[in-house]
């Protein structure tokens, strides 16, 4: 072995990287190892040649570019290293030629993108040398006939949820121990340890030169001064090339080998938070708008391995790790485009937000299973319109009118995901924001509104009330009847849930009658669910199962999905009321399966609730608290607390055997009502004050009062241990003799794909696939798929 240096520092991890590239270099001729500065490309080169030096016998050399910046120098470096000299007769490049035409070896180049225009250098050695083979480190390919990409990934992370073995944090340790040798991974640093990783993208030189700061910082103010990760980024090894010793000579070493466009389109996509489009990237970064050479300029900076195309499922999409991002952004300030280049990325958030918001309504009632367009594309744009939202209310910079819009417009985010806090503290800063000028009244109207909207989900009617009634002002003075149907039944829920339904009714029903004069067909249905939810509650199920299935024909006509999931549900509900328990079950079941297939966990969190109250009602307890506690855990996560004690009382009821535990169950519940300001329907009170009345004849009034305070105390978390813990059990059910193909059907028809699509998926005829249904129907004892689905997922088969 020849030229190949020692690194005094260990190497770590990169076990799979290692084996693959001895993979493909055992393949191929020309392999070039790809990615920006500081991801140990020259590192895990070295680690290649030495694993792989038996296989030449005649040499592994290797030769550092980093010196050279004229391409014209590359033939006589690597002769200098190759200790080949030029003579009268022969050129350096054939003296190279020469030396290694019969050659086993491996020539190793380090850093070749500063002199990529050499690359025909490579290509001639190459073709004269039948037996060379050359592996590279670069920052972009040489793209030249034979080569073989390997792109260098950061190192792995730990995921969110703790600390897993990882090497970015194997490698953080083992740095730090260098410098401070009695540092340690315990559980106490471990999770910052892992999110300092996180923060530094699993960079191996970011993360090596943010140990060695351990020796003055402490982990926890290591990670708070990560905001500014480029000037804490320093002080590498005095052993490392000048570039390599601090973060932000390593990444302006790549932005000083582009070209000025490159460098301009560099910095100004650095506004773009968790990625972009073309179709973005043109609105923001192009001064037309246009897209007319982005994409050839994004695929140079693919090339310098400084963008990445991180998605091609339904369009091409991009980002930058975020250390390059806050290096670009430094650039994008210093060259005075900021504000300019800010304020077009805040009107594309803001037409993109405004352009999917015209579909939502439909696409969230349709809900096709496993196709939500639209909260897909909101989520995916969700970082960039926080940063969109942020630069709105920047100071200096205030434009609280289109942040109020964007803030709006994606206000499903808000709502159906469970971010009521965040979404309520944006409107609180924008509404209180320095306005530039102006608010259009239906800006504000439904700004207002939203943000009483948001409170009304988390059952702060306090605040609640006063946003929504000026909500009502601002469209009945701008005479905008649609808005105030839409204000309506975001008012009419307040009176619902503090227990004053007559009220409620009246908002429901003017809501019902604004919005179908207006020919909006989405509110008309919302509205009449909730106005037989409030008669329902009155007691009076007759009309509120006429009300639901006015809503059912509306979904079954309109082909909406999830309006058919909710209808049938609420029917169901009725159904149970009415003392038809045959019919409750068969569609809070249908119901369930088709919120579980269209993976809707709000809407399936309320079917389980009504799917487990209908088993209470066939005194199948078990089956009962199994779904009850599953609804109380999806309305935990979802933020939806207010029908969180109704899971508790529901769950109390079938524990009566248990009089303490219940009794317990019944204060959580209690507490969490007067938190939230929820009194118990009238229509659930007499079955309640029965429960409690039993109660507290079995235990005696003391013991029975010490129970409820102790359940009052109960935080929600401590409320579903104690749900769980002593909830009836039964044993496990057992499983049909199922082919293993008619587990494969099952999982799909629980997936919810037809005949036809299973075919498709399994190669068969849709014949075949009917037999294996009604085989499977058979023997699991049902009459339906829906009813097949259900029973699949109580066996774990899905």
């Amino acid at each position: 072995m020849a030229s190949l240096t020692t690194p005094l520092s260990s190497f770590v991890g990169r076990e799979a990287d290692i084996a693959r590239v001895c993979s493909l270099l055992s393949s191929t001729r020309l392999l070039t190892l790809t990615g920006p500065g500081g991801i140990g490309k020259t590192r895990l080169a070295l680690v290649i040649a030495r694993a792989v030096a038996a296989e030449f016998g005649d040499g592994v050399f290797f030769v550092s570019l980093a010196p050279v910046s004229d391409p014209a120098l590359v033939i006589s470096t690597i002769a200098a290293a190759l200790r080949v000299q030029e003579t009268a007769d022969r050129t350096t490049l054939h003296g190279l030629m020469d030396l290694l035409a019969g050659k086993q070896a491996l020539l190793v180049l380090d850093n070749f993108e500063q002199v990529i225009d050499a690359a025909p250098v490579v290509a001639a050695l190459l073709g004269a040398c039948p037996r060379l083979k050359v592996l590279i480190t670069s920052r972009m390919p040489l793209r030249i006939a034979g080569e073989q990409e390997a792109p260098v990934q950061p190192l792995a992370l730990p995921d969110d949820r703790g600390v897993m073995p990882a090497e970015a944090v194997d490698l953080f340790v083992q740095r730090a121990r260098a410098r401070r040798p009695s540092f340690d991974l315990t559980d106490e640093n471990a999770p910052i340890v892992a999110a300092i990783c996180r923060a530094l993208d699993g960079l191996p030189l970011a993360i090596e030169l943010a140990a060695a700061r351990i020796t003055l910082l402490s982990p926890q103010l290591l990670l708070a001064r990560l905001d500014k990760r480029l000037s804490l980024l320093t002080g590498g090894s005095t052993g490392d090339p000048l570039r390599q010793r601090t973060m932000r000579n390593t990444i302006a070493w790549s932005y000083d080998l582009l070209g000025p466009d490159e460098q301009r389109l560099f910095r100004q996509l650095s506004v773009f938070a968790g990625g972009w489009t073309i179709e973005a990237a043109a609105a923001v970064a192009a001064s037309d708008g246009t897209d007319t050479g982005i994409l050839e300029g994004i695929s140079v900076l693919i090339d310098h391995s400084l963008v990445q195309a991180v998605s091609q499922i339904d369009e091409p999409r991009y980002s930058m790790l975020e250390t390059l991002r806050e290096y670009a952004g430094e650039q994008l300030d210093a060259a005075g485009e900021a504000e300019s280049v800010r304020d077009r990325h805040l009107s594309w958030s803001l037409a993109f937000a405004e352009h999917v918001e015209a579909n939502s309504m439909t696409q969230a009632m349709t809900l096709v299973v496993h196709d939500d367009e639209w909260a897909v594309r909101i989520e995916r744009e969700l970082d960039n319109v926080r940063a969109a939202l942020a630069w709105s209310v920047a100071e200096g910079k205030a434009q609280p009118a289109r942040g109020l819009r964007l803030a709006a417009a994606v206000s499903p985010v808000w709502s159906e995901h469970g971010r009521f806090s965040e979404g309520r503290e944006w409107f609180a800063r924008l509404l209180s924001a320095p306005m530039d000028g102006a608010v259009a009244p239906a800006v504000l109207a439904e700004a207002v509104g939203v943000a009483g909207w948001l409170a009304v989900c988390q059952g702060d009617h306090a605040a609640a009330q006063p946003l929504l009634a000026q909500s009502l002002d601002l469209y009945q003075q701008l005479g905008d009847e649609r808005g105030v149907g839409w204000t309506c039944y975001r008012l009419g829920e307040v009176p619902q849930q503090q227990g004053d339904l007559e009220s409620a009714a009246a908002l429901f029903a003017e809501g019902m009658r604004l919005l179908q004069a207006h020919g909006d067909t989405s509110g008309y249905f919302l509205c009449t669910i909730e106005l037989g939810i409030t008669l329902q509650r009155q007691g009076d199920y007759d009309r509120a199962r006429a009300l639901y299935e006015e809503c059912l024909a509306i979904a079954v006509a309109h082909r909406w999905t999830t309006a058919h999931a909710w209808s049938l549900l609420r029917i169901a509900d009725a159904a149970l009321g009415q003392g038809d328990a045959a019919l409750a079950f068969r569609y809070a079941e249908q119901s369930v399966a088709m919120h579980r297939a269209a993976t809707n966990e709000w809407g399936l969190a309320w079917a389980l609730l009504v799917l487990g109250n209908v088993l209470r009602s066939q005194q199948d307890n078990s089956r009962a608290a199994d779904v009850l506690l599953e609804s109380f855990r999806l309305h935990r996560a979802s933020g939806q607390l207010q029908f969180i004690p109704n899971c508790l009382e529901s769950l109390a009821a079938i524990s009566r055997a248990q009089p303490e535990h219940a009794a317990r169950l019944i204060g959580a519940a209690q507490a969490l009502r007067a938190r939230l300001s929820l009194p118990i329907a009238p229509a659930d009170r007499d079955a309640l004050d029965a429960l409690l009345a039993g109660l507290e004849e079995l235990l005696g009034q003391e013991r029975f009062e010490q129970a409820l305070s102790a359940g009052r105390a109960l935080s929600l978390d401590e409320a579903i241990a104690e749900a769980s813990a002593q909830a009836p059990t039964a044993p496990p059910e057992p499983a049909a003799d199922l082919t293993p193909r008619e587990v494969e059907v099952l999982r799909l028809i629980v997936e919810g794909h037809s005949n036809q699509e299973i075919a498709a998926r399994l190669f068969v005829s849709q014949h075949t696939v009917a037999s294996h249904v009604a085989h499977i129907l058979s023997k699991v004892g049902v009459e339906s798929r829906t009813a097949a689905a259900t029973w699949a997922m109580r066996h774990g088969l899905v």
